[in-house]
């Protein structure tokens, strides 16, 4: 009887420690392991905590320490921010292709804090996530989005024009726009025109850069007056080409840039 009581205790014993085996095997490889198994995100805003103990090291270019995959591919053009969380702990790099040893393929490099870059429609992006101690981590990816109001104005007596531009963000931001004399990054607003034979282009420079804060939610919107260069004539009623360009800030993280461009029908105010 002790025999059997024995033989049976050993078999239990050996069935849990298949178990508790196969458990710590399926934790130890998580299912986006490869770039080939990468975890589609369907829509912004998104967000995935996972445990990446065992996850493979990443051997591609711009990857480091135990590494997942993310996939994402936009209907629409839009500019996308992935957070992975603690500089120095994870890392984020975002490939254009799913060539991922190929260097040139790469748009967003071992980021620390946010990877942001310009999302193209319907082009599959891949996002590698790290974790340097193979740890929790969390990635959470947010839309942003920047318009010109297709409806602008110039005043007959000065010939300025004046555009309205609008942000969207999908986490935080501090947005800086300020003209060639500001102390950011170049930044600021353009307004071409042809009037008859001339081309009237005046680009904003305000000596101070202006700034505001956007997020989820809380859109931010700002007005510039463009003054028409000295030699050349003054804006008019009728369409002219605008371009804006802004940098911007997520928190504690470096600068960013969205710029975008429209046709604006000025009008006289």
């Amino acid at each position: 009887m002790n025999g059997s009581l024995s033989k049976i205790a050993t078999a239990l014993a050996a069935s849990v420690s298949i178990t508790l085996y196969l458990a710590r095997d399926a934790r130890a490889e998580p299912p986006n392991d490869n770039i080939a198994d990468a975890i589609t995100i369907p829509a912004l805003p998104f967000s995935y905590e996972q445990d990446t103990t065992g996850a493979a090291e990443g051997t591609a270019p711009c990857t480091f320490g135990p590494t997942v995959w993310f996939q994402f591919t936009s209907p629409t053009d839009t500019y996308v921010s992935v957070d992975v969380g603690a500089a120095g702990e994870y890392f984020v790099s975002v490939f254009q292709t799913s060539d991922v040893e190929d260097i040139n393929n790469n748009i967003v490099c071992l980021n620390a804090f946010d990877g942001f870059w310009f999302a193209q429609a319907n082009v599959p992006y891949f996002i590698s996530a790290s974790s340097v101690f193979g740890n929790d981590l969390v990635l959470s990816a947010t839309a942003y989005g920047i318009s010109i109001d297709p409806a602008g104005t110039f005043d007959p007596h000065t010939g300025n024009a004046t555009s309205k531009t609008t942000m969207t963000c999908g986490e935080t931001s501090t947005f800086f726009i300020a003209g060639p004399g500001g102390t950011l990054p170049p930044s600021g607003t353009t307004v071409t025109q042809k009037v008859g034979r001339l081309v009237i282009e005046g680009t904003s420079n305000n000596g101070a850069p202006a700034f505001g804060t956007c997020g989820p939610g809380q859109p931010f919107s700002f007005s510039t007056i463009v003054g028409p260069p000295d030699s050349n004539g003054v804006y008019r009623g009728g369409n002219a080409e605008v371009s804006v360009t802004a940098n911007f800030q997520i928190g504690v993280s470096p600068f960013g840039t969205m710029s975008t461009s429209a046709t604006v029908k000025l009008k006289p105010h």
